[in-house]
């Protein structure tokens, strides 16, 4: 069989094996590591490689398609750390609401519970007559809903804790598996 001088520089460059004959040759098999789908991105050559280009690069997938990407590879794992992460989150802002470990003067401008300058604030509002007197009896509710509130402003937050910690327990468990198993 004859080689073009291109095909021979081509081989020669990559590192292939010249073909003798063209139906017994297979390009070099590369064991590549195994990486989470939502850590991986592909490098120029491999996107040379499988003919991709820039715009099918994982950089270029927003922030949802690699949470849903991530809830795909980890399913029901990466769920219960989210809910897990979004509890604790919740109630370490109730606690800390409700017992005054956290400083509110910054946010309502003056000393006091938080519950308090709420009641005040409603007293101004008109459609809120309703509920005036459920609001001042009940300071748990109130701590509840703010407690909510700043849980929903540090949404960001919680998603990159959850990120860091779903591979993790997800290997724990798959550990914890396999030992019952042995």
């Amino acid at each position: 069989m004859m080689l073009s001088v291109r095909s021979l520089v081509r081989c020669l460059s990559t590192g292939q094996i010249i073909p003798t004959r063209s139906h017994n040759f297979l390009p070099p098999y590369r064991n590549r590591r195994r990486v989470p789908l939502f850590l991986s991105s592909f490098s120029n050559k491999q996107h040379d490689r499988v003919g991709g280009t820039d715009e099918d690069s994982e950089k270029n997938y927003t922030v949802r398609q690699k949470m849903k990407r991530m809830m795909k590879r980890y399913g029901a794992v990466g769920f219960g750390v989210y809910a897990s992460v979004y509890v604790s989150f919740w109630s370490a802002f109730y606690v800390g609401f409700s017992y005054d470990l956290i400083d509110t003067s910054f946010m309502i401008g003056q000393s006091g519970s938080i519950h308090e300058y709420i009641a005040e604030t409603l007293d101004n509002i008109k459609w809120t007559e309703s509920y005036r007197d459920t609001i001042k009896n009940t300071p748990q509710l109130t701590n509840a809903a703010v407690a909510l509130l700043a849980c929903k402003i540090i949404e960001p937050v919680r998603w990159g804790v959850a990120i860091a910690l779903t591979p993790t327990v997800s290997k724990k468990i798959r550990d914890y598996r396999e030992s019952r198993r042995s």
